[in-house]
């Protein structure tokens, strides 16, 4: 992977396909991953359009500075990569914590963006809170979760942030344990990807201030979200606890393409990749003129 210095901070990067053919895509992974995530649905991608994947501040082999954790902070990240690359327009899409950057940096710099591609985006003004009550089947799932010795609380606050640091845990104390239970279960535990990659989510969540920091996301009210002009596809699980998110923003935005993967949950980027590569080539197409 190349490197860029970006705010102060070493950001590690790849680009994939012919460039220089489209205006490139740009992927954002979420937390507790890399750019890694995108590798299944960069395969089908990059044969048809020009990709650019890149790893968070605290990710991946991008480096770790002491602040600069909120959703705007790195949105400053992505919109610096691109003028380091020199790219003055692109399409972006974005999963989990990763939408929450994506439309902070097209509220920075709208022209940058000819379209946005949400994939399971929590919008925390149409969901504030989001607790273990909040999953399909919640009994059942903290229950599988007490079987690996992982106990939430059903009102847990933060359950997301909370599940992927205690899997983060696990994966460092059993590295061979391959994972049987539930596919929500190891799609969760697949995601650590490895244990280096468990050992610096929790090195991240061990950094003061950074929990709170991920959940900065007060420029993101419902009359910023509905003056965006851009073309919005919104893909989320129809087995996820963000799918209301996605709802909501259909309501707020009838113009938002707003889709459902069947039979999927929060990870269905990685885990069905022709699901989300289908409709996503489809939104580019249909705006190929942007």
């Amino acid at each position: 992977m190349a490197s860029a210095i970006v705010q102060g901070t070493k950001i590690r990067f790849l680009q994939l396909g012919e460039w220089h053919t489209a205006p490139p895509l740009v992927l954002i992974h979420g937390l507790a991953t890399s750019s890694g995530f995108w590798f299944r649905a960069v395969e089908q991608l990059a044969a048809r359009h020009p990709v650019l994947i890149y790893d968070l501040r605290g990710h991946g082999r991008s480096a770790m500075p002491e602040i600069g954790y909120t959703p705007e902070v790195m949105a400053g990240d992505l919109v610096g990569l691109l003028d380091h690359l020199g790219i003055s327009r692109c399409h972006a899409a974005a999963h989990s914590f990763g939408g929450s950057i994506l439309l902070h940096a097209a509220l920075r710099a709208p022209d940058r963006f000819a379209t946005l591609t949400l994939a399971d985006a929590r919008l925390r003004c149409f969901q504030p809170l989001l607790t273990p009550r909040a999953w399909h089947n919640w009994e059942e799932r903290l229950a599988n979760l007490a079987t690996i010795g992982i106990h939430l609380e059903p009102d847990q606050q933060e359950a997301g942030i909370v599940l992927l640091t205690a899997l983060a845990r696990h994966v460092v104390a059993h590295p061979d344990d391959t994972g049987n239970g539930p596919r929500w279960l190891l799609e969760f535990m697949g995601q650590r990807q490895n244990r280096t990659m468990a050992m610096r989510w929790l090195q991240l969540m061990e950094t003061p201030g950074v929990f709170d920091a991920l959940q900065e996301e007060s420029a993101l009210v419902p009359e910023s979200l509905r003056d965006l002009p851009h073309p919005l596809l919104a893909l989320y699980g129809d087995d996820s606890p963000i799918r209301p998110s996605g709802e909501a923003l259909k309501h707020l935005r009838p113009g938002t393409d707003l889709g459902l993967i069947l039979e999927a949950g929060h990870f269905f980027p990685a885990f069905k990749p022709a699901e989300f590569v289908q409709p996503l080539l489809a939104h580019l197409n249909a705006h190929a003129d942007r």
